[in-house]
């Protein structure tokens, strides 16, 4: 279960900054531009919870570790 959420982090954070660059790549306001803008907006909610959430879940496991 672990790994597949680190998984899912990983493949939301290579998306995210795919979208990121092909964003900043295109001067105009094209279409390719608009959808790299909405796949960013949909990854980076999955990429950053993801994050917090594995921050947060090495912390409770260091201290339930410590308390035993």
């Amino acid at each position: 279960m672990r790994l597949r959420s680190k998984t899912y982090i990983i493949i939301s954070g290579i998306i995210f900054i795919t979208a990121l660059i092909i964003s900043l790549q295109s001067a105009d306001h094209s279409t390719i531009d608009k959808w790299a803008s909405f796949v960013m907006g949909l990854t980076s909610v999955t990429f950053i919870s993801g994050l917090i959430s594995l921050f947060t879940k090495g912390k409770s496991f260091k201290n339930q570790q410590a308390l035993s």
